[in-house]
């Protein structure tokens, strides 16, 4: 039994969550971004809002997640999660969990955790994040630049729990919530199976709101302060950074603060005009495809009889409410690309870029030089969104027409199998009238599928094992053809196999043990 084969699928099961569509324009605060003043590099930080609206609306992920990357998220998670149990070690702990959600954009925030400082009694927001890499560890770490990501983040906090006054009320709201779920599934457990229950212990088990009381009481009503604060999982380092808000006087708007020092990078404004215009697109394709069914006779099914000319059951009612909005959302999904949010991040920059970004320090010294020494345009070099986007493969076939034969490169290279496999069986399917050439295509859809395990790249990497030919074929000619083909050889099989299997033991440092060996026998 090898335990980590075993393990690594069920982390991977986990965190390979199935796409799901949302009827709400509902936006996450990882999704978050702003419009940024410099706009040599893509002109916004944070969230692209193609991404997001694939998400939203439910697209299956071109891309899945590997081994290597659950790894990665398992252990920051461990780490950013533990940060609570040592805040109560240290006395500063006041709540863990907290839940609100910010009517006006649909956006749920969770505060993972709350802290009380000893000596001012501030109340503190903590957003810790954990870091990896030479190039993220040197930013983050050493140069003192935290994520803008994050930073986006923190100044909504900041707007929404400004003083501690605030910040108790909703901590409060949070515990009542996390109650009044409790006292629903006591009323409806005598039938656990139903709807009622259910939807009280989904909503108990997702509030896992923790709160000191005592230390929260002690808490200043003033001013509420966040911090991010970073851990790296490689070489344990740590840096922490004060976030605050400034608001201009002369233009109205507001500006992040690191450290007490203004940040006119991008406006708080921003981040919420950035959703809303996400959830713009949201909400103008689904009511435009509502519309088309309308106009097919399609309508959303109403309170009413059903088929056997009976008031439709709750059960019923849900089941149709279901069939029309899957119909809604795969008509959306089926929308052209003219339909969908333009992509923010640019997968292959260009000569001119590269060479910009290059010289201003924003692309990594190395990755520059490195382009620099190949011929231009050669090397591809782009935003590292783009290279993490579970939706790469979809966006890219679309922006980079010119690539569209390397799609199945890409997900060769992600080690993404089954995508690829299921992909090849669409076109199958979408060519049956050509029979010859959709045989031709599922069999390679097969080829793809029975060896997907001895295909997962990213994992083979990670180990260290080569994924090319290169080294076995530099073997042989090293190894074998210096030997071998030199001016005027000829050989038998039996006299070639003999030199071989002594050249080996001499390159492999066995020769000794090889006539050693030979004597024993």
């Amino acid at each position: 039994m090898q335990i980590f084969t075993l393990i690594d699928k069920a982390m991977l099961a986990q965190e390979s969550r199935e796409a799901y569509y949302s009827r709400t324009p509902r936006v996450w605060p990882s999704e978050a971004s702003a419009e940024l003043f410099d706009k040599r590099e893509a002109g916004i930080a944070g969230g692209c809002h193609r991404k997001s609206y694939f998400r939203m609306t439910g697209e299956p992920p071109s891309n899945q997640i590997d081994i290597v990357a659950a790894r990665r998220f398992r252990t920051g998670r461990a780490m950013e999660l533990d940060i609570v149990n040592l805040a109560r070690a240290a006395g500063i702990f006041v709540a863990a969990g907290v839940r609100y959600h910010v009517a006006d954009i649909d956006l749920p925030l969770e505060l993972d955790l709350v802290v009380r400082d000893p000596q001012t009694a501030r109340m503190y927001i903590i957003e810790n994040k954990t870091t990896y890499g030479y190039a993220a560890n040197k930013e983050v770490i050493k140069d003192g630049h935290p994520r803008l990501e994050g930073v986006m983040q923190s100044t909504i906090y900041l707007n929404e729990f400004s003083t501690g006054e605030i910040l108790k009320e909703i901590i409060h709201e949070s515990c009542r919530r996390k109650q009044a779920a409790r006292d629903e599934m006591q009323v409806w457990d005598h039938d656990q199976a139903s709807w009622q229950f259910q939807k009280a212990k989904k909503e108990f088990e997702r509030n896992r709101i923790e709160v000191d009381f005592d230390a929260m009481e002690l808490c200043s009503d003033g001013p509420v302060g966040v911090k991010m604060t970073y851990e790296t999982r490689d070489d344990c380092q740590t840096r922490e950074f004060e976030i605050g808000l400034l608001g201009d006087e002369l233009d109205g708007l507001h500006y992040p603060m690191i450290d007490g020092i203004p940040q006119k990078l991008f406006t708080v404004e921003s981040v919420y005009e950035r959703f809303r215009a996400l959830q713009g697109y949201h909400s103008r394709n689904i009511g435009f495809v509502r519309r088309e069914l309308a106009r097919a006779g399609t309508l959303e099914p109403g309170k009413g009889l059903g088929q056997d000319g009976k008031d439709r059951t709750g059960f019923e009612q849900s089941r149709a409410d279901m069939s029309y909005w899957d119909l809604v959302f795969q008509n959306v999904r089926a929308l052209p690309s003219n339909f969908w949010p333009p992509a923010e991040y640019e997968w292959k920059y260009s000569a001119e870029k590269i060479q910009t970004l290059g010289e201003a320090g924003i692309i990594g010294k190395t990755k520059y030089r490195n382009w620099q020494k190949r011929a231009k345009g050669k090397t591809h070099l782009g935003a590292w969104q783009c290279a993490h986007c579970p939706f790469k493969t979809k966006c890219v076939s679309v922006e980079y027409p010119e690539m569209r034969h390397q799609v199945a490169d890409l997900m060769l290279d992600d080690g993404n199998i089954e995508p690829l496999a299921t992909r090849l069986r669409e076109i199958a399917a979408a060519h049956a009238d050509a029979v010859d050439l959709a045989q031709e295509v599922l069999k390679e859809a097969e080829y793809f599928a029975t060896n997907a395990e001895r295909m997962r790249y990213p994992e083979f990497r990670e180990k260290g094992l080569f994924v090319g030919s290169g080294v076995v074929e530099a073997g042989c000619k090293s190894v074998i053809g210096s030997r071998l083909k030199r001016s005027g050889m000829f050989w038998t099989v039996r006299g070639a196999n003999a030199i071989i299997a002594l050249r080996c033991c001499r390159i492999n440092g066995r020769f000794e043990d090889y006539w050693e060996q030979d004597r024993v026998a």
